[in-house]
């Protein structure tokens, strides 16, 4: 949600927001392949995961960008495209991992991001210039909902650890797991207060 909110102020089609989000990616992907310990390697996904929330709602089948540059007539064929190409890589990349883990190294199932990225880059710097909405800077980070956002993100993360950890690392029952949900919901109410004060999310 957030990463589309950026969009949808600086432009759907603005590159630096598609660019921010390609390269937060592919440095989680630099780290998680530099990765000595398995904290590092959990940071560098956390990172990644924050970069692919920018790129996905830019490049996946009903995207934001597809919606901008395609006449509605020529739509359906390009995202049957799209499709396409997710579903075959969908499969493709257990296949490509599993011949770099054996072959080669885990780490180049970081490493071969890299490359991709800097040609991404390079593709939307080239070809993605494209008018972004009117106003000043200060204006457009005033729309931005960062209060809305830390909540959110809050009651989530802390949601998905209690889910994660319950009835592994500590029993359902258990006042870590007890409290951590509580937090998520107040977390959540919170979100839901703050929200329903803002006039435009």
């Amino acid at each position: 949600p957030t990463w589309g909110k950026l969009a949808d102020i600086f432009g759907r089609t603005r590159r630096p927001v598609f660019i921010s989000g390609i390269v937060l990616f592919k440095v989680g992907s630099l780290i998680c392949s530099l990765a000595r310990c398995m904290p590092v390697l959990i940071i560098g996904r956390a990172i990644s995961g924050l970069g692919a929330g920018g790129m996905f709602p830019m490049v996946l089948p009903r995207s934001l960008q597809l919606i901008d540059v395609v006449t509605l007539r020529d739509r359906p064929k390009y995202q049957g495209i799209i499709g396409a190409f997710i579903g075959v890589a969908s499969v493709a990349v257990y296949v490509v991992g599993g011949v770099f883990t054996d072959k080669l190294s885990w780490r180049w199932c970081f490493f071969i991001n890299l490359p991709f990225g800097v040609l991404t880059i390079a593709i939307a710097i080239l070809f993605l210039n494209l008018p972004s909405p009117k106003g000043n800077l200060r204006d457009k980070l005033g729309q931005i909902d960062a209060l809305g956002t830390f909540w959110m993100a809050a009651a989530t993360v802390l949601l998905v650890y209690a889910l994660s950890a319950g009835g592994g690392d500590f029993t359902w029952s258990s006042p870590p797991i007890i409290s951590i949900i509580v937090l998520a919901v107040a977390c959540a109410i919170i979100f839901a207060v703050v929200e329903a004060r803002v006039r435009s999310v």
